[in-house]
């Protein structure tokens, strides 16, 4: 009897989701195992997978997302909080708003640089007044909008990945990022205004040929002042190659062994292979922005999609694959959402739950009334 009660629920729970709302279907299945009921016979478990994946799906059948003591929400964006076309969908939006309106904290932490980030938000979101975790945890920015923590690449490193892309002539660009600053070493190659174009990052300034750039990094002027008081570049905050998704497989490996550990590389986008430093991530960007909050790693949930977004989904006390995640980031998180091509997306979805919880508790997650 009981079973045949709970599978008429679960129907009408597919049937009315429009009228009950985002986060209801998530938080009556929370609540159902919370309570301590046995665990959906097979029967109802299928009928539950009918219902919107709005819920945290656990990748054990029976965990429960704890939502108490959450005090910030971070995301990726691209392939998390962004639709597919870059854009920020109004569903997200209002979640933000609604998160802080409730005192907790939402965090950007992108691969983008702010500038880039703030153009994809237009005046939705204003970075300039925020923390935030820009170019994958390498430049992290306070409330003050400053600099609060950085790591760079070793100019050794530049030196020897321009030196293979020269040698590999046409297959790929070099991207520099210092800041909200790109840097490419010909305008002309076919990949140097990528991200430019496609995801309106900033347009990148020419370092004058790959030959002028090695020698600019390396410290020889090419004149007649000794090499060692020549002027250095300031370090990148990281390096990308940009190339087709075949080029990068293929030479991944190769450049793998040129880095000779000096390097992490990390895969954002199919055309775009990262190099951070070794101890730069997103998970360590985060930690260092909650600080700005008194918060910790163990007090958020983090959205993401991709490689970069592995070791922050696995810091956070919620680690939440989008739907439309890499499998490799699927396999190492342990709760995932619908996709952020979703209606409503996935990110909304989730924070609906998040939102119901802590108003259903009648407090703010900081613990005031």
């Amino acid at each position: 009897l009981s079973q045949h009660i709970g599978e008429l629920i679960l129907r009408g729970l597919a049937q009315l989701h429009g009228r009950l709302g985002m986060g209801f279907n998530g938080m009556f299945l929370q609540h159902w195992r919370l309570a301590g009921c046995p665990p959906l016979p097979h029967s109802l478990a299928m009928h539950s997978a009918e219902l919107p994946s709005g819920a945290l799906c656990g990748r054990e059948p029976d965990a429960v997302a704890d939502f108490a003591g959450i005090r910030a929400v971070a995301s990726d964006m691209d392939g998390t909080f962004l639709r597919p076309d870059h854009e920020a969908p109004a569903a997200n939006l209002e979640a933000v708003r609604q998160v802080e309106e409730l005192g907790l904290h939402f965090l950007f932490c992108t691969g983008r640089n702010r500038a880039s980030a703030q153009a994809r938000l237009r005046d939705a979101v204003n970075l300039s007044t925020r923390p935030g975790v820009f170019l994958n945890g390498a430049a992290v920015y306070g409330k003050s909008g400053s600099i609060i923590h950085e790591r760079t690449v070793s100019v050794d490193v530049v030196v020897d990945m321009l030196g293979y892309a020269k040698a590999h002539s046409g297959k790929f660009s070099v991207v520099l990022c210092h800041g909200d600053a790109h840097f490419v070493s010909d305008l002309e190659e076919r990949w140097a205004l990528h991200l430019h174009k496609d995801y309106d990052d900033p347009e990148p300034s020419s370092l004058g040929g790959y030959a002028a750039a090695i020698s600019t990094f390396r410290g020889a002027s090419g004149g007649t002042e000794p090499p060692q008081k020549a002027p250095r570049r300031r370090e990148p905050h990281l390096l990308h190659f940009i190339g087709s998704r075949e080029d990068l497989d293929a030479g991944r490996e190769r450049l793998e062994a040129l880095a000779g550990g000096r390097v992490k590389f990390v895969r954002a986008l199919p055309t775009c292979l990262t190099l951070l430093h070794p101890l730069c991530s997103k998970a360590d960007g985060l930690e260092a922005a909650l600080k700005e909050f008194g918060s910790t790693l163990s007090e958020a949930i983090a959205f993401g999609d991709a490689e970069n977004d592995v070791e922050m989904l696995q810091g956070v006390k919620i680690g939440v694959a989008m739907g439309n995640a890499m499998p490799t980031v699927k396999e190492c998180a342990r709760w995932h959402c619908a996709a952020n091509s979703a209606e409503p997306p996935g990110v909304a979805q989730v924070l609906a739950d998040l939102l119901s919880f802590v108003n259903a508790r009648g407090e703010t997650q900081g613990g005031q009334s």
